[in-house]
């Protein structure tokens, strides 16, 4: 005897409009979360009538996901009322072949359609949807949009009716709703973003890493030390100030009185030939510098010059005295790294040799920690590689080709100038 398969193709086809229907509310749920808002900014402000209509909908995102929310729940349960007994129906009848009582053959047609469903309704519903608009999130916003916002306004009175009771929950356990609820990345958040990203090349990824150091930076660490600074004095002749500048190879140079710490001003080396070939001396060409203190925040710093259109500006310590110069190059290589100009010696501060390191006295002991993987213990305030040695002397002066042993390091001071280290080893 021939079974006779019962099909009913308006329950077929239900079925297929009901999966189609809950794939397309997965996938703009998961797109609208998961799409990059100023790419769409972007397209809007491109003429994407599509992309307005995404950012009407991320700007009111939470009604949003209620709306798919809603609509998947409504397909869901279409799925379990029409789809079950539509696959029921296919499958009862291969079963009557089975010895099996009328209830035990009820039982397995009914969970053989259950997982039918199910299947159907995960694979083809959920994940595969879901893969998709994680994947082509932009290209499935827009897809939707038009026609999410007009299901949002068709089923409005039953969603602001659930959301209504879903933030009254909400509040009554001491939480605020979604749309009130403001979730920014924190710093950490972003370097892991950044250090994962594939899109982001590894000079981008210490750029950014160097602007989050920026912050915390202090003008301290990035001055030029007042025994380094060369500049001018209002006293000299005009011939031993061109000598000079001819001599060296800056731009600026600071304009003092009597010694470093009476400062006057700074000027232009263009400014100062102009004035030369006319005859005349400083008279006119020295301008105002800004002055600011060691603890001030290098950002602050930027600002400041910005504002007052200086390159550079004087560095006073806790006394008012003069300290060091800071200039807007500087600051800047705080965030881009080192800027090479013509003049600029091209030897690198830490350099590997054979059996040691050989680092510039002036090196910033941050640089020299992370080039060397050494750790130096008791900082405290100190900055360069040069004065953290001399702090581990007393009343002992360090000697040239000389080998201390410093905090379990083989330390040889290869140059000094006065007690102040120009040059030095650390033994691998």
């Amino acid at each position: 005897m021939k079974c006779k398969i019962m099909v009913n193709p308006y329950g077929i086809i239900g079925l297929i409009l009901l999966i189609m229907a809950t794939a397309y509310f997965v996938a703009a749920e998961f797109a609208f979360v998961r799409v990059r808002s100023s790419r769409i900014d972007q397209l809007a402000q491109e003429g994407n009538k599509k992309a307005v209509n995404v950012q009407k909908i991320l700007n009111n995102l939470d009604g949003y996901l209620s709306a798919c929310q809603l609509g998947i729940t409504i397909t869901s349960l279409g799925l379990g009322w029409l789809g079950e007994p539509t696959i029921q129906t296919i499958f009862s009848p291969l079963l009557t072949k089975l010895p099996l009582g009328d209830s035990l053959l009820h039982a397995l047609s009914f969970i053989i359609a259950f997982a039918v469903v199910t299947f159907l309704h995960v694979v083809i519903g959920e994940l595969s949807p879901k893969s998709i608009a994680i994947q082509k999130a932009e290209w499935v916003c827009l897809t939707l949009s038009s026609s999410i916002i007009a299901f949002y306004k068709i089923m409005y009175p039953f969603i602001w009716m659930l959301n209504g009771s879903a933030n009254l929950v909400i509040k009554a356990m001491g939480m605020k709703s979604a749309s009130e609820h403001s979730e920014e990345h924190s710093e950490e958040e972003i370097k892991l973003i950044v250090s994962t990203s594939n899109d982001i090349n590894s000079d981008e990824k210490t750029m950014v890493e160097k602007i989050f150091e920026f912050d915390e930076t202090i003008t301290r660490e990035v001055m030029v030390h007042r025994k380094d600074i060369n500049c001018i004095y209002l006293k000299d002749p005009i011939e031993v100030t061109l000598e000079y500048v001819g001599n060296n190879a800056y731009t600026r140079y600071p304009v003092v009185g009597e010694d470093k710490d009476d400062v006057k001003g700074y000027i232009n080396i263009r400014d100062l030939y102009t004035n030369a070939s006319k005859g005349k001396g400083l008279d006119g060409i020295v301008r105002d510098i800004p002055k600011v203190y060691e603890s001030t925040p290098i950002k602050k710093v930027l600002t400041r010059l910005q504002k007052e259109k200086s390159q550079i500006a004087v560095i006073l310590d806790e006394y008012g005295g003069v300290s060091g110069l800071v200039t807007m190059e500087d600051i800047i290589e705080e965030i881009v790294g080192d800027i090479q100009d013509e003049y600029d010696n091209e030897i690198a501060p830490i350099r590997k040799g054979k059996n040691r390191w050989i680092i510039e006295g002036d090196t910033h002991i941050d640089d020299v920690e992370n080039a060397t993987g050494y750790t130096f213990e008791d900082k405290k305030d100190l900055i360069t590689i040069g004065g953290y040695v001399m702090s581990k002397f007393d009343s002992e002066e360090p000697k040239i080709n000389t080998k201390y042993e410093i905090d379990g390091k083989q330390i040889e001071i290869l140059n000094l100038d006065n007690s102040r280290i120009l040059l030095l080893s650390i033994y691998l």
